[in-house]
């Protein structure tokens, strides 16, 4: 064997002896991980209001990241609260539509304290 071959494998040993000794997360740090991971959409929902009292380009942008932000962390969402999840989905979704619709300043921040509300609701955050 020459030494990259050796070196390789050495790697390879290493690896697999450190993902078998790796422990599992808890479930409460599953739970707080989801969590962490709502709280930055909730986040980016509010700032939705706060760029749509300037300029509409700039809170449909942050409405993009939220939207994004959302399907990346909906399926553990679903598992942790699945009719609470449904219902910031529809949240987010009528807060999009008065975006697209070029809706009042008051109607944008309304829909979106309460599409931030209901996905902290979904991730049982105070």
């Amino acid at each position: 064997m020459d030494t990259v071959t050796v070196i390789e494998l050495e790697v390879v040993w290493l690896f697999a002896v450190s993902r078998a000794t790796a422990e599992e997360p808890t479930v409460e740090a599953a739970v707080a991980s989801v969590q962490e991971d709502a709280g930055a959409t909730a986040d980016a929902l509010e700032l939705v209001a706060i760029h749509y009292e300037t300029t509409e380009a700039a809170a449909l942008q942050q409405l993009l990241r939220a939207e994004e932000s959302f399907e990346e962390v909906r399926p553990e969402l679903q598992l942790l609260s699945p009719e609470e999840t449904a219902d910031a989905e529809q949240a987010i979704e009528r807060l999009a539509s008065l975006v697209d619709q070029s809706a009042s300043a008051q109607q944008v921040e309304s829909a979106a304290e309460d599409a931030r509300a209901t996905v902290r609701r979904a991730a049982r955050l105070r």
